[in-house]
């Protein structure tokens, strides 16, 4: 049996998997052979690696308490931000366009931006917090926005949208409809296109 690996405070544990100490072997020399030390070395430095979008691929930057140089500091700003925000929503020192007190958000996004949300909810739910409800939207079927709304208060609900880009089609018909339904509710916008989303 092979033993735990360590490194980098992390253990991974291959006790129980059926793959001998030859085959790990022949998948490190592979990895090795594909350039993904390289890779990785300029990932972590910047450097473009995503060819298609024409950009670093910074998401690291925003899980790092420190480094990263300019685009992590600008991370721990949005952090920041971030916190402040759901502070004072929590506080109730935020609230609805009639003055009520947020308990309600809407998240709309549709992939990551949508399951990985839904995710972080789940494992920390058990955990107990304030009262707020929390719903998600990201099926274009009106449905899903009339299933997500129903048990939320238009006036003490903050929407909040989810999307790189701003361009995805069914995130942008959902914004809509839901700010028909909430005409005057707060609007977040979680995005690596802040212009597009002001438009």
């Amino acid at each position: 049996a092979l033993a735990p690996v360590e490194a980098c405070g992390l253990q991974l544990d291959l006790t129980r998997q059926a793959l001998p100490q030859p085959v790990l072997d022949a998948l490190a020399a592979f990895a090795h052979a594909r350039g993904v030390t390289d890779f990785l070395d300029r990932l972590y430095a910047g450097e473009v690696v995503n060819p298609t979008e024409n950009r670093a691929a910074l998401h690291m930057a925003y899980r790092a308490a420190t480094g990263f140089g300019a685009a992590g500091e600008a991370a721990r700003e949005v952090r920041a931000r971030c916190r402040s925000i759901a502070a004072e929503i929590r506080s109730g020192a935020f609230n609805g366009p009639s003055g009520k007190p947020i308990t309600g958000v809407l998240h709309i996004g549709i992939g990551g931006s949508l399951v990985g949300p839904q995710l972080v909810l789940e494992a920390l739910e058990p955990t107990g917090g304030p009262a707020i409800r929390t719903r998600f939207c990201g099926n274009i079927d009106p449905a899903d926005m009339a299933a997500a709304t129903a048990d939320l208060d238009p006036d003490a609900t903050v929407i909040i949208a989810a999307s790189k880009t701003f361009i995805t089609a069914e995130t942008l018909a959902n914004l809509a409809a839901a700010r028909a339904w909430a005409s005057e509710a707060p609007v977040f916008a979680a995005t690596a296109a802040p212009q597009a989303a002001l438009s």
